[in-house]
């Protein structure tokens, strides 16, 4: 399962795709409010809520991530999620590697 929160609005699984995190993206940023993204993988052995850095802070981890959920959180950082401001293209790309391990 892979869910995703932006702002308000949230999909999972096969409701998700390029176009609707564009438009919601695109939506925020014209209103003038903070990206806020939040994505929800569980899939195999992995368990994991990503949370962008303008997302409200909430309770997480207790656990040491295993090999696989240590492989996406890389993939996280080296994409910038906790660091930078986020574009649609970034959402898209993670997205679509998430969905590859998943599938």
């Amino acid at each position: 399962m892979i869910a995703i929160k932006i702002g308000t609005a949230d999909r999972r699984d096969g409701d998700i795709d390029a176009r609707w995190i564009t438009d919601q993206v695109n939506a925020r940023r014209r209103e003038g409010k903070k990206i806020c993204v939040l994505f929800k993988v569980n899939c195999g052995d992995v368990n994991l809520n990503l949370p962008s850095r303008d997302y409200p802070k909430a309770g997480g981890g207790g656990r040491k991530p295993n090999v696989n959920e240590e492989f996406i959180l890389d993939e996280w950082r080296k994409m910038g999620f906790p660091d930078q401001n986020l574009n649609p293209g970034m959402v898209v790309s993670f997205w679509e590697f998430v969905k590859q391990i998943c599938d």
